[in-house]
């Protein structure tokens, strides 16, 4: 009896000790479980009961006109950018592919274009018009430097934005945007707010929500009801009042703005619309027509829809524009040209090149001697 008594306390302390990990464990489920359903009623973000093993990882791919992991380095204004360590053909202007001779003394004679644009003419693309324009033009005789600065993903709100803080401060002779797909249904961006990318948005969100990895439910609700009984102390992001306008509107205000800067620079710009998979007299393969089909469930069942309506009205308002040229219908009669949702083959991008030195002659001279001469009105 003496000798069991020893091994049944021990039994006893064990099992106590279980049960009061166990409750623990209980209590602590319902605590947050029920701060779950608290902000849940409240309609204010839940996170996984008791362990958020995600409250530190900073978002990545939000958007479907984003590559995930491409564009990994955070820019305040435009929301990402390239990694200048991979991006190709980097120079000595971060946020820009260059095409052409860095030598000054080689180079002072040279035409600067600047060109934005979206993943058709993305500088981290090993093929895109941009290079292929330059290749062309040297071909020619021109002495010209292009400087790219498209960006996948980027609207016309971010070639807006880029045009602004980067692009006036090179002193191109020529901008060139090319935009349209991008700005289709705000897809990329927040509703109400179409200047800020819904990367922008989520990364924003991330840095001024006060997460806890241990019952963050819990501690999310504490952190609101302070804020709560304290506005001033209450964290948070704020992008303006909100905008009431539709897709196409707000691609028209940039590049109306967008021309109107350039203008005030005096330096020379060209609106492009640029063409894109679903629109046009392009006549799809089967490949691609499964390859807009797959398009169309990624983003919007209503995707198809939004294009339509979009190109329709903002190719009225091209026509309407002496700086906007209308690409929409580029490739059509030929075959095969689109090779991913937003990408093209060597030979789309060469017949954009090619259309676009063509615009540049009829506009400012076989020799382009109009462009640095040009007297803007």
């Amino acid at each position: 009896m003496n000798v069991d008594n020893p091994k049944r306390k021990r039994l006893l302390k064990s099992l106590s000790i279980l049960i009061g990990i166990g409750t623990a464990l209980l209590l602590i489920f319902l605590i947050d479980g029920v701060s779950y359903f608290i902000l849940k009623i409240e309609k204010k973000p839940t996170y996984p009961i008791i362990f958020d093993g995600s409250a530190n990882i900073i978002p990545e791919k939000i958007s479907p006109l984003m590559p995930a992991g491409e564009y990994n380095y955070y820019d305040p204004h435009l929301g990402y950018a390239h990694n200048p360590y991979k991006a190709l053909d980097q120079a000595l202007t971060p946020g820009f592919a260059f095409y052409g001779t860095s030598n000054p003394s080689q180079g002072v004679n040279a035409l600067k274009i600047v060109i934005l644009d979206g993943s058709m003419t993305d500088g981290n693309q090993t093929d895109n018009w941009a290079k292929v324009l330059y290749e062309t033009m040297i071909s020619q005789g021109y002495q010209v430097q292009i400087l790219n600065g498209s960006v996948a993903g980027y609207s016309s709100n971010q070639e807006l934005v880029k045009m602004i803080r980067d692009v006036i401060p090179l002193q191109p002779d020529l901008i060139l945007s090319f935009s349209g797909l991008n700005d289709v249904g705000f897809y990329g961006a927040l509703d109400k707010h179409p200047m800020v990318n819904a990367f922008q948005a989520s990364l924003m969100q991330h840095l001024t929500e006060k997460r806890s990895a241990l019952l963050p439910n819990t501690f999310s609700l504490i952190a609101s009801s302070l804020e709560n009984l304290d506005k001033q102390r209450r964290r948070g992001v704020i992008y303006g009042p909100d905008v009431s306008t539709t897709p196409v509107k707000q691609w028209e205000r940039n590049n109306r703005l967008m021309a109107a800067i350039s203008k005030e620079f005096k330096i020379p710009y060209l609106s492009f619309l640029e063409p894109g998979l679903g629109v046009g007299k392009y006549e799809l393969s089967i490949a691609e027509q499964e390859t807009y089909s797959s398009l169309t469930k990624e983003i919007d069942p209503n995707y198809a829809q939004s294009l339509e309506e979009f190109y329709r009205d903002a190719r009225s308002s091209c026509q309407r524009s002496d700086v906007c040229v209308d690409f929409v219908d580029i490739f059509a009669g030929q075959k095969n040209i689109y090779t991913d949702k937003m990408t093209i083959s060597s030979l789309g991008h060469q017949i954009i090149a090619d259309a676009v030195l063509k615009t540049l002659k009829s506009r400012f001279g076989d020799d382009l001697s109009k462009v640095n001469s040009i007297s803007i009105k």
